[in-house]
């Protein structure tokens, strides 16, 4: 499975190690105005799910069309949680979650 994260700085990594995720995941603790969210997108699924510092994530697929799903108010649990399952290609998992579909 390929998948990449882009951090707050807009650098990229190819398959991360878990604690790189955990360490882009961190980044969003820090005290910092701009560029307050990091991504993991999957390749062959092209899902990507995206973590705001305010604890927001969003999971978008333009490939499909998709309406970008929501999920509000999580922690660094539940964002590691998803990324790990999404760098794992288990689409199916995520989406499982409770997401609230977004209007587009």
């Amino acid at each position: 499975m390929i998948f990449y994260t882009t951090d707050r700085d807009g650098i990229t990594e190819i398959n991360p190690s878990e604690r790189k995720l955990r360490e882009i995941l961190r980044s969003l603790d820090e005290d910092r105005s701009e560029h307050g969210e990091v991504w993991l997108t999957h390749t062959e699924s092209n899902w990507q799910a995206t973590v705001f510092s305010n604890g927001t994530i969003h999971l978008e697929n333009e490939t499909l069309h998709e309406p970008t799903r929501e999920l509000r108010g999580t922690g660094f649990a539940k964002a590691l949680e998803i990324w790990e399952m999404l760098s794992r290609g288990n689409t199916e998992a995520i989406l499982k979650q409770p997401w609230n579909l977004l209007d587009e």
